[in-house]
């Protein structure tokens, strides 16, 4: 199956800098949703502005439905882009800024009229038509934005962290509508964020890319079960790191953990699973792998226990299932304990 877009080979460079962006590709297939996720300045809005034609990349190509887009100009591209500033016009009302690019491209008006108020119903917006942009919340400027990126049918939608901007409460409301409104819109989409949540929530596949490099792609259960490095553990929070230092006796340890590797090397990042910790007690003395922890915080969520702990001056996050019996509070300690087997061992 041909991918509606695919991107090969990519790079962004400027003079006397290091390439922004290195060796970029992807495969955007029908209906799929690939979200790019990444920390602040690691490339993902400038590989999203290339895609788009909104900047020129160094090398490198982009193929629509097939056809080498690279150097096409934007408004040519088929592909229409939600930016994080939403770039709407404050003086027109909600219906006139949706239905912008069906003028553009000529439509007669009751067939825009038509189109339009059908898009107002689908983002839930479909008895503010007359009203203007300055008099919506953040959440609806935010739903107005992906109508009008949407009505003209794209190939391939672009959302640079549509939601970054929003606060918690709204934010969880628009993820939620974004869930149902892309599946009913059979779209293809990169959805650009820094935001794990997002992207797990919302995606077929992610691409973590780190300082201009993809580090990981795939599924986001795969992701998540499996790392393929430090950074991408901390990134997704699925795992906790130490640094283990070789003993005289060839094992490594820290101050609570011990570890036999074959590792020629004198420090090892090990990682161990958030789900991986399990509830022990003072009296478990036959338990070697067990660890005095001082809570800091602990909330359920999810059907589970979400615990901070401290650890020789290192916090570290657990998550128990919500049977587990913890009557100690925040600043008391707690004996937490893991299996050797659960340890994965990351590249320094």
């Amino acid at each position: 199956m041909q991918p509606i877009l695919k991107i090969s080979h990519l790079t962004k460079s400027y003079s006397n800098r290091e390439n922004l962006i290195q060796d970029f590709s992807l495969d955007l297939f029908e209906n799929e949703i690939i979200s790019i996720v990444g920390p602040s300045g690691s490339g993902k809005s400038t590989i999203l502005k290339m895609i788009g034609g909104h900047e020129k990349s160094s090398s490198g190509n982009i193929y629509l439905m097939g056809k080498d887009i690279t150097n096409i100009p934007a408004f040519r591209r088929e592909i229409n882009t939600v930016f994080q500033d939403l770039a709407l016009f404050p003086h027109l009302s909600v219906k006139e800024n949706i239905s912008f690019p069906l003028k553009m491209k000529g439509l007669n008006k009751s067939l825009i009229e038509t189109k339009v108020n059908q898009m107002m119903i689908n983002v839930q917006l479909n008895n503010q038509g007359n009203v203007s942009i300055d008099s919506l919340s953040g959440g609806e400027q935010q739903r107005v934005a992906i109508a009008r990126s949407v009505i003209g049918k794209p190939k391939v939608l672009l959302c640079d962290e549509p939601l970054s901007k929003l606060d918690n409460i709204l934010k969880e409301d628009l993820l939620n509508f974004l869930i149902e409104f892309f599946i009913k819109q059979k779209m293809s989409i990169i959805y650009v964020t820094h935001d794990q949540e997002e992207a797990i929530l919302l995606s077929d596949k992610i691409i973590v890319i780190n300082e201009g490099k993809i580090i990981q792609s795939g599924k986001p259960d795969e992701i998540l079960s499996n790392p393929v490095d430090s950074f991408v553990a901390k990134f997704f929070r699925t795992h906790n790191i130490f640094e283990l230092k070789r003993n005289q006796k060839g094992y490594f340890e820290n101050d609570f953990i011990k570890f036999e590797s074959n590792s020629s090397k004198n420090k090892l990042l090990i990682g161990i699973s958030l789900d991986k910790f399990q509830l022990s007690d003072e009296n478990h003395t036959n338990i070697i792998n067990k660890i005095q922890c001082q809570i800091i915080s602990k909330i359920n969520k999810n059907n589970h226990i979400n615990l901070r702990v401290l650890v020789s001056n290192q916090i570290i996050y657990v998550r128990l299932p919500l049977s587990s019996k913890i009557n100690n509070s925040k600043g008391e300690s707690i004996y937490l304990y893991y299996n050797v087997k659960d340890i994965k061992i990351f590249e320094t």
